[in-house]
């Protein structure tokens, strides 16, 4: 995104006020924050392709203050529906819940109506928004569906971004695009495959056990990812459900429109019998008690809500954060919050705070950077030294082989042989390394095209690796003329007097503040050395191969 993310002040009081909780179940690492007073029954929300359990912190922050307990889960690394049915049904016995209210948004209000369908006796209520009933107009979007799990990390992210409805929005739309877009970001290439996988897998949604007036279909009026046929689909499928429609929202309602998400959420838990226990929340004043003063009481100084250090007591009841049932803490317990003072939830945000840096971007991309930096040198010390260790022993002073085979008896003729193949897998190594640093420039300009990095982070990268390029292809060129391979040295010298000639004119490395005026150029003229590079491969290998042939009938 062009000038980073900076996280929003309620976000940032929330990541501070309520604990994310990770456990491990069979194979699958579940995340989830369960705020609210742990007797009422759980309203569990379940996100899109494109969100985290993160994404509902708003629900979060206005019903548990209120007296209602939110779950909300990030969708695990499953690959079909039924095995979501039974991994989210193993969750919900550790946490040691039974009945519960489920709120899914576009793939999460799918799963949710899937696990109604098979587990029909522990959903008590659906609320669904921009929802769909069958996977098939998804799959048929994905024709490379069979090899998504190999798909790299940077393509699954392109993917599901482009599904966001583009163009200008209302502020409020654009700042919950932004949020979501910085949640993809910390999503692993597993868990975007797992979870375009689940939208592309053949499942439709049968007869439901559950009436429809136990059902709140929540839907905007304005342009959304899931076409309008299959919102109406839903609509049809269960005509008595109660209908909710938001003028503007966007993809994220929950986040841009959070007020009138709430007002409907509330409605449909008071109308399927939740009852809210607004006197179990601190800060708020028990019946009979003395309103002038918080009837929150101090937590026990060995209570952690950290779930590894919850010990035999999360054994014993998986499900509870707090060591009291009925008076969950507001703020949780840790090693640096000693504060007399509670805040309630939902209150004040902290809008009047100094604007935070960008911690997700930031942190991606000096790990990205990191990565890239210690590839590279990796890459050229397996490829590129060894090679010229190898052409070491092959220069000699006659200019032939002189490797030390095991079988002694072998003539010069052999060595020869030997020698070219060698050779040619030289040529091969240096010709990959030149392809590798050519494709990561060209990732480079791609994710300042879909505003993935900033300028500035582009160019860096970029420059970083011109000059190893250029000097990998001269030394190619003065390998082909040593070893007297004079078609190849003609065929790479095209190559070679361009990137002097681009050098000598200091036209080599990328401006900062013209790479996005030239970006189509930079990518073209990467795009025809790839080419150039290909087919220099292709001829290398064919050699390659044919002196090996030759070889073994000696």
């Amino acid at each position: 995104m062009k000038g980073g993310f900076s996280a929003p002040g309620d976000y940032v009081y929330f990541k501070s006020q309520v604990p994310l909780h990770k456990i491990p179940i069979g194979t699958k690492q579940w995340r989830y924050y369960d705020f609210g007073p742990k007797v009422v029954p759980p309203l569990i929300c379940l996100p899109g392709t494109a969100g985290t359990a993160d994404v509902y912190y708003k629900q979060i922050m206005a019903l548990s203050i209120k007296g209602y307990r939110v779950i909300s889960v990030d969708i695990p690394r499953v690959w079909n529906s039924l095995e979501w049915v039974q991994a989210f049904e193993k969750f919900l016995d550790v946490i040691d819940v039974h009945h519960i209210h489920l709120y899914g948004t576009s793939l999460g209000g799918f799963l949710a109506l899937l696990f109604a369908q098979h587990r029909p006796r522990r959903v008590k209520s659906l609320v669904l928004s921009n929802a769909f009933l069958e996977t098939k107009y998804f799959a048929a979007a994905m024709p490379w569906a069979p090899v998504v799990s190999w798909t790299p990390s940077f393509l699954l992210k392109r993917y599901v971004l482009t599904g966001i409805a583009s163009g200008p929005h209302e502020p409020f739309i654009a700042d919950s695009v932004d949020f979501v877009v910085a949640q993809v970001e910390t999503l692993s290439r597993e868990d975007l495959a797992s979870r375009l996988t689940l939208t592309s897998d053949t499942a439709s949604i049968g007869p439901l056990m559950l009436s429809d007036s136990l059902i709140t279909i929540i839907d905007t009026n304005d342009k959304c990812a899931i076409p309008q046929q299959l919102k109406d689909e839903v609509s049809e499928r269960y005509p008595g459900a109660r209908k909710a429609y938001i003028k503007s929202g966007g993809d994220f309602p929950f986040l841009s429109r959070p007020d009138e998400i709430n007002l409907h959420l509330k409605l449909h838990l008071r109308r399927v019998g939740v009852e809210a226990r607004e006197d179990l929340v601190p800060g708020i004043p028990k019946a009979g008690g003395d309103g002038g003063s918080s009837s929150s009481e101090p937590n026990d100084d060995n209570e952690d809500t950290d779930d590894a250090r919850n010990g035999d007591r999360s054994k014993s009841n998986p499900g509870s954060s707090y060591a009291n049932e009925g008076q969950p803490p507001l703020v949780p317990e840790n090693n640096h919050y000693h504060g007399p003072e509670n805040q309630p939830l939902g209150g004040t945000t902290m809008k009047g705070d100094d604007p935070f840096l960008p911690l997700l971007l930031e942190a991606f991309c000096f790990k990205k950077a990191a990565m890239a930096s210690d590839f590279l040198v990796k890459f050229f010390d397996i490829y590129y030294q060894l090679p010229f260790s190898l052409l070491t022993l092959y220069i000699s002073d006659n200019h032939h082989l002189q490797i030390r085979l095991s079988i002694r008896e072998r003539g010069k003729k052999k060595k020869r042989e030997m020698g070219e193949m060698l050779t040619w897998l030289l040529f091969f190594f240096i010709l990959i390394a030149l392809l590798v640093v050519v494709i990561y420039q060209l990732m480079c300009l791609a994710d300042l095209e879909f505003d993935y990095i900033n300028p500035y982070d582009s160019a860096s990268r970029i420059n970083f690796v011109i000059l190893p390029e250029f000097i990998t292809h001269g030394v190619l060129c003065l390998i082909y003329l040593l070893t007297g391979h004079w078609v190849m040295f003609l065929l790479a010298l095209p190559y070679l007097y361009y990137n002097v000639r681009l050098y000598t004119r200091k036209q080599h490395l990328v401006d900062v503040t013209e790479i996005f005026n030239q970006l189509n150029w930079e990518k073209k003229q990467r795009l025809f050395k790839l080419g150039y590079l290909v087919f220099l491969l292709f001829i290398t290998l064919f050699w390659m191969i044919y002196n090996a042939l030759e070889d073994d009938e000696m």
